[in-house]
């Protein structure tokens, strides 16, 4: 939760100054392929290129990911924080639907052994790189506020590395979708 704080207060810092032109905040779902799914909350800053393209900035916080491996991991810490373009279909409009990819950065804590940080030597989870794919939808409330809702495809692995441990059991594979819903500012 500490991460997803500082991203926020980043991002609300940022707005302002930058030039972006929307920020939302809301509900996340993930469903991974090994790690199962998760709930979080989720950001999303919007910065106007042109008529039809943003660069966006996204960042959620997961903290419940995870499952039984070598009777050792209780749960993944996952923060994917995401920076991409969105193409917009009728940017002028009410609704406006768009489409986007860009890469991801996930910043990945794991909890071993009752949710214990593992001690010196032990299994180790890097952070990584991957992509994403997004469609969805911004929908104007008032000319200020707004409503969003989107659905994601996250590609991303695990590299786990330990002192003679093996991992075959780890869930190494964090690809699925996602979705996020929620309330918008813009401007």
């Amino acid at each position: 939760m500490k991460k997803l704080a500082i991203a926020l207060g980043l991002a609300l810092l940022m707005t302002v100054p930058s030039g972006a032109s929307s920020i939302g905040v809301g509900y996340a779902y993930w469903d991974s392929k090994d790690a199962g799914e998760d709930e979080g909350i989720g950001i999303r800053v919007a910065f106007d290129i042109n008529e039809s393209v943003d660069l966006e900035f996204r960042a959620s916080f997961f903290d419940a990911f995870g499952q039984i491996a070598n009777n050792a991991l209780t749960r993944l810490e996952v923060t994917p924080v995401d920076l991409g373009f969105s193409y917009h279909f009728n940017k002028d409009g009410k609704a406006q639907p768009y489409l986007g990819a860009g890469g991801t950065f996930l910043l990945i804590n794991a909890l071993f052994d009752g949710g214990q940080v593992p001690v010196s030597g032990g299994p180790e989870v890097d952070d990584e790189f991957g992509f994403y794919l997004v469609a969805g939808v911004d929908v104007a409330v008032t000319e200020l506020f707004g409503v969003f809702g989107e659905a994601l495809f996250r590609q991303a692995e695990l590299n786990v590395t330990g002192n003679g441990f093996e991992f075959t059991d780890f869930p190494s594979d964090l690809s699925g979708p996602a979705a996020t819903v929620g309330l918008m500012l813009h401007w």
